[in-house]
């Protein structure tokens, strides 16, 4: 096979032009078709070039194919042709920390710390020297230095959690720990440590609550399960009282929207990950004007409440074939077997709190939550799935102004937030049926928009909607696919890549103040992720932006972890290197191979690929990987650096903000992340059945004048469903 993909790079290389050089003729072939293609023409490329460059990127290439004992050779050569270039100080330290040679990079580190240049990772990295020497007092005095400089170093403090736990200091650990999740809430690794530091310590509550939201990302890990079955019988308090449900006690009076027009959507309520509802056999709801119970099936009312009551619908039968529905006494008002619908009157912005909730389901922040929506609700039962489907029907600004201070915080400047609008009006036009055979066009969790309801909505983002009101952005005569995430990490990624959608307008666009390009080298994305250049969404910038920590991450795994996690798809046994085969314009990783004492398996594409690198997700798949080896060149750990907050395509929201902060307007922030796409109204882009709702059912005219004057009543939340 090693032949084969030699042979293969050799006739790519000759397809370069004759002018390139040897080290160019190289990358060429590692962006074509990766390291291992790549590797064996970075090694001859040394034979006519000794540039720091060429030693770094075959350095950087022989230890991501998993050869440390080469990289290691080759970054000993370097250090010996440039002694006092800093970059390869700092890998040549890296490099010997993987392979083990302790007092190696302790030498070398020291000598680079003492550079008016030195970094934080610098003095990390002089930590784990020392932990390996056995000097932990020597680490811990190290990385309290690291984080002097960045109170922001995770790893640092993570790093710090493990010195002071090997020390005895389960307290002191655990604060390290806690000070780790608080700025990276999903790594998950920590907080699993943090648990286990405070379980020492018999503090049983915080460490079942800490477990416990480790298992809501890992609901298949047996030892969580069994850790918090056992502290379930030695909490103090109910575990209501350790993570409490989001419980709105007050119905909320809203300012209507006016959306003449407006599509209406069916927007599915309490969904996971994958856009799919959430199981549940019951769900209570408290409407906050009086309201009619329809029959779903021929629109007739069967039941009508008064405002501020909380009713309850439970299945019935254990097929899930019939439900009853029981008002606020208890009393059975109405049975279905298909659906119902909460109904208030269309003349004011009523609305309805759904009651107990999932949100965020199969994530690190996953909870029971209350939500309020505008709108009717629709309640149906499916049999195939076996669960109760909640549905709000709701017109797209509506939606727009329950969306957009969930997915961008409202202390974003208002350019920034009309940007944010205008994408989520999009997304909602272009991705309307997406879950038609759920009963409903979009989900109200990240597979599609995060879609808050009542409570996400401001004075702010309401300003930002009403500013923008029917604008959406259109390429060829159709919305766009307006993918955006938190933080692209310097580069956006292309529609292209790891399995998203190929568009002209979905471009690797530059998030960097002074770097228009992404590298033209492997070596040079730990440039860009250790070193870290300014930019419009970065941390670096004390002007435009300061301090979003998504900008960049670190995390850390361990190889018995890895490999657990690996065997739930595949056993390959030991893990022997992870490789990241193919790599996207932008850095993203593409393709990810795990190599194995018995087998291999490749994982494809941004979800997948973050997913099995972290207990709760690596927060990109933009990342360098540093395997630390022990024995035998056997993996133990592996170390992470990484840039960006989501996958990366379309529109960046932290840079966002940088260019608003710098005063770019919406449509220059909008056409800088979608070029070739143009705003346009969204009335062009409707059917007529979409232009006008069906008109709902009426109530009595007698009692619709006096259902506006009545005032937010104080309700009892009804049971968890």
């Amino acid at each position: 096979m090693m032949k084969n993909i030699n042979l293969f790079a050799m006739l790519l290389a000759l397809a370069v032009p004759a002018f390139s050089s040897p080290l160019s003729q190289a990358n060429t072939v590692y962006f074509s078709s990766g390291p291992l293609a790549a590797a064996n023409l970075y090694y001859a490329a040394l034979q006519t070039d000794k540039s720091p460059q060429a030693f770094l990127n075959a350095a950087y290439v022989a230890r991501e194919t998993g050869d440390i004992d080469k990289a290691v050779a080759l970054i000993t050569q370097a250090l010996a042709a440039h002694p006092a270039d800093t970059q390869i100080m700092d890998y040549a330290g890296s490099l010997y920390l993987s392979k083990g040679d302790f007092l190696k990079a302790r030498i070398v580190i020291e000598r680079r710390l003492k550079k008016p240049d030195a970094r934080p990772i610098d003095n990390l990295n002089l930590a784990l020297a020392f932990i390996g020497i056995g000097d932990n007092k020597a680490a811990e005095w190290q990385l309290h230095r690291a984080i002097a400089q960045d109170p922001h170093f995770t790893l640092a403090f993570y790093f710090l959690g493990k010195v002071l736990d090997s020390e005895g200091r389960p307290a002191e650990a655990a604060k390290a720990y806690e000070e780790t999740v608080k700025f990276d809430s999903q790594f998950l690794e920590a907080r699993r440590a943090l648990a286990d530091a405070l379980y020492i310590q018999n503090n049983y509550d915080d460490a079942w609550m800490n477990y416990s939201k480790v298992s809501f990302a890992a609901p298949d890990d047996e030892f969580l399960k069994q850790r918090v079955a056992e502290l379930s019988g030695k909490i103090t308090k109910k575990p209501e009282e350790l993570l409490p449900p989001k419980v709105l006690e007050h119905v909320t009076h809203v300012p209507p929207i006016k959306a003449p027009g407006s599509p209406l959507l069916r927007v599915g309520i309490s969904s996971d990950m994958k856009g799919e509802p959430v199981k549940r056999s019951s769900v209570g709801f408290t409407p906050s004007g009086q309201f009619l119970l329809l029959n779903g099936a021929n629109g007739k009312k069967v039941a009508e409440g008064t405002a501020g009551d909380t009713w309850r619908i439970e299945v019935s039968t254990p097929d899930f074939s019939a439900a009853k529905v029981y008002d606020s006494s208890g009393t059975t008002v109405f049975q279905f077997s298909g659906s119902v619908i909460i109904h208030q009157a269309p003349k004011y912005p009523h609305t309805v709190i759904l009651r107990g909730l999932a949100a965020g389901a199969g994530t690190a922040w996953a909870s029971v939550s209350d939500k309020e929506v505008r709108g009717d609700v629709e309640i149906s039962l499916n049999r195939k799935l076996a669960t109760i489907v909640i549905v709000n029907h709701v017109n797209l600004e509506e939606y727009v102004s329950g969306v957009l201070a969930a997915e961008m915080p409202v202390t974003y400047p208002d350019e920034a937030l009309k940007a944010q609008a205008v994408l989520v009006r999009t997304y909602a036009l272009h991705a309307m049926g997406t879950h038609s055979e759920l009963g409903y066009d979009i989900c109200d969790e990240q597979h599609c928009q995060v879609y808050a309801g009542v409570k996400a909505e401001s004075p702010k983002s309401i300003a930002a909607a009403e500013a923008t009101k029917g604008k959406i952005l259109a390429y060829n005569g159709k919305p766009i696919a307006a993918y955006f995430s938190s933080n692209c990490g310097g580069f956006s990624q292309d529609g292209s890549a790891s399995g998203w959608a190929a568009q002209p307008y979905l471009q690797v666009v530059s998030d960097y103040l002074d770097t228009s390009t992404p590298p033209d080298s492997p070596y040079g994305f730990v440039q860009l992720l250790q070193y870290t250049p300014e930019a419009y969404c970065g941390a670096a910038s004390t002007t435009l932006v300061p301090g979003d920590p998504q900008f960049r991450w670190e995390r850390a795994i361990s190889a018995d972890d890895l490999r657990a996690r690996v065997a739930r798809i595949k056993d390959i046994g030991a893990i022997k290197a992870v490789i990241q085969t193919k790599r996207s314009t932008s850095g993203h990783t593409d393709d990810l191979l795990i190599r194995g004492e018995t087998g291999d398996l490749t994982v494809e594409n941004d979800y997948p690929i973050r997913k099995l690198l972290g207990l709760g997700g690596l927060r990109s798949s933009n990342f360098v990987i540093e395997t630390m080896y022990g024995p035998e060149n056997k993996p133990q750990q592996f170390v992470l650096y990484g840039g960006g907050w989501g996958h990366g395509v379309g529109f960046c929201q932290t840079g966002a903000k940088g260019r608003a902060t710098a005063g770019e307007t919406y449509p220059e922030i909008l056409a800088h992340y979608y070029p070739e796409a143009k705003l346009d109204d969204a009335a062009r882009y409707m059917t007529a059945g979409e232009k006008k709702a069906p008109a709902p059912v009426q109530p009595k005219k007698a009692r619709a004048k006096k259902w506006h004057k009545r005032r937010a009543k104080k309700v009892a939340p009804a049971p968890e469903g």
